[in-house]
């Protein structure tokens, strides 16, 4: 289910304005179309789940565009090609946010129909534990990344309320353990393990287990003999999962489960944009506006109120 008011409005207008203005400054496919207002479809050409409404809005208003979507965000759509959107604006300004829209489109959707895929196969095994979102997010898109994952019912865990600890800190991993517990207090803490001796010391002194860089096998075979001696603790999984393996790991051993390819490593879904062929040419007469040269810093304020017919001329 889509949930847009989850979302932060300034964060998401921040993010596409700061999008744009990493987009190059030219686009000499702009020289190719006609001024004036223009109509483009977005195709849905694999399946998948859509996701990421809020962000193209964005990034179109940004651009002085609007869209009409012809889908519900989080609806799965298994038969392709599906019509999802009409975009409408200044040819230009479609022509310089399009490979933007269709970026965010297809990774949002990509990760939300993995996550999506992977939440089945939990359900189908009856498995009792979470599934979390992985903590390594891409920097300029966590909150994309983020927003996916929920849509798909991946719960967040927020580093804000545990501590993790590394298993090489300094002195030993007792000590490290109980240096943390005494500046943080009843927050929970957790232990990066690849070793059994490893996890065992760390279950010993009281702290959760997170296992990585290991295999599915590794995992099942260190959580088995762990909770066997320390049953009260919780046992992670970080690794790179998706749908045709994170089954091994759903065990009664394992409590939380993360994937690393919810943020990298997941299918894209393939959108495309199809543009409209207006058969009516445009009548409207062609507007001169003189500007000053000191007025030319006035030119970002009249650009985008002025009309699309109108051309500039400096003296």
């Amino acid at each position: 289910m889509a949930c847009p008011l989850v979302i932060n409005k300034n964060s998401v207008k921040t993010l596409a304005a700061w999008w744009l203005s990493n987009e190059s400054s030219l686009n000499y496919v702009g020289l190719t179309p006609k001024s004036g207002r223009g109509k483009v479809y977005i195709d849905m050409h694999s399946p998948g789940i859509i996701v990421g409404m809020p962000f193209v809005e964005a990034i179109l208003k940004e651009s002085s565009c609007e869209i009409e979507w012809h889908i519900c965000e989080g609806q799965p759509v298994k038969s392709c090609p599906v019509r999802v959107a009409t975009i409408t604006g200044a040819n230009e300004d479609i022509f310089f946010c399009e490979n933007l829209v269709l970026s965010v489109l297809s990774r949002a959707s990509g990760i939300a129909s993995l996550a999506s895929r992977i939440q089945s196969i939990l359900q189908e095994v009856s498995w009792k534990g979470t599934m979390y979102m992985p903590d390594r997010r891409t920097p300029g898109f966590g909150l994309v990344e983020e927003y996916a994952m929920m849509i798909s019912g991946i719960s967040e865990r927020k580093s804000s309320v545990s501590v993790r600890c590394k298993d090489m800190d300094a002195g030993s991993l007792k000590s490290a353990i109980d240096e943390v517990r005494s500046r943080v207090g009843s927050i929970p803490v957790h232990v990066a393990c690849c070793r059994l001796d490893e996890a065992c010391l760390a279950a010993g002194a009281g702290a959760d287990i997170l296992l990585t860089g290991l295999s599915a096998k590794e995992i099942v075979d260190i959580a088995s003999q762990v909770k066997e001696s320390y049953p009260e603790i919780q046992v992670i999984a970080s690794g790179s999962f998706d749908d045709s393996d994170v089954k091994l790991c759903a065990t009664r051993y394992v409590d939380h489960l993360t994937s690393l390819k919810l943020c990298n490593g997941y299918a894209f879904v393939d959108f495309q944009m199809t543009y409209v062929k207006d058969s009516a040419k445009n009548t409207e007469p062609t507007k001169y506006v003189l500007l000053e040269r000191n007025e030319i810093s006035r030119l970002n304020c009249i650009k985008f109120g002025r009309s699309t017919s109108e051309t500039l001329i400096f003296a």
